[in-house]
């Protein structure tokens, strides 16, 4: 099965902060990124079987941490498991982003998930800063900026080794790598022609909605 989007882990307490992220996601999210969160699953459906078929699909995990995500049973019991698992086989990429002061760093956890890089400290969570204010919105753009070089675009197994050679969150190859000019257009390293859209696969993406898992299970 193609890993072919990022898989976004919340709490529905931290919706408002969720929306506040993807906003900053949003001017890439039209043809460079494919975002999945459970907003994407349609009234009607079975919410938890296709939270784990997209699981499967998962290139990039970020999880969204803070007190009601670590207590979540559902994301304890049936996320966390298979995605820290694809990541120690190396399928996927996984990060954090803290939303609020928590104990993600106690050694006592369950889960070290402080180990993996991060989209931004612990100790600097999003909501240090008021809303609006600069400092919030420079740490969000530098998460969503880290996120999308995190990305491997396609689901081309060539161009998933090529940005995994690359050094996580970062769009520069390492020293050495030859990289094609097509790839280079997507890693940021030549401008993007002005017909980008030979680049990058078209994608249909769902349009919003407004159906969310019951409040009860996260």
């Amino acid at each position: 099965m193609v890993r072919e989007h990022i898989f976004i882990s919340y709490s529905h307490k931290d919706e408002p902060l969720l929306e506040e992220f993807l906003v900053h996601l949003k001017p890439w999210d039209e043809r460079q990124l494919q975002l999945w969160t459970d907003k994407n699953i349609e009234a009607g459906q079975e919410w938890d079987l296709k939270i784990q078929q997209a699981i499967d699909r998962t290139a990039v995990a970020v999880l969204l941490i803070s007190p009601d995500s670590l207590a979540s049973d559902y994301i304890r019991q049936h996320e966390l498991p298979p995605l820290i698992h694809a990541r120690e086989q190396k399928d996927i990429e996984l990060t954090c982003l803290y939303l609020r002061p928590s104990s993600v760093a106690d050694p006592e956890h369950i889960y070290n998930l402080t180990k993996y890089q991060g989209l931004n400290q612990p100790s600097e969570v999003v909501t240090n800063h008021p809303k609006g204010s600069s400092q919030r919105d420079a740490l969000l753009v530098s998460a969503a900026t880290k996120l999308k070089g995190a990305f491997p675009f396609s689901g081309s197994s060539f161009q998933k080794r090529e940005m995994r050679i690359c050094h996580f969150f970062q769009q520069v190859p390492a020293p050495g790598l030859v990289v094609g000019a097509q790839h280079q257009h997507l890693l940021g390293i030549l401008p993007v022609p002005k017909d980008a859209r030979s680049l990058q696969p078209e994608v249909d993406h769902p349009p919003d909605r407004t159906f969310h898992r019951p409040a009860a299970q996260r």
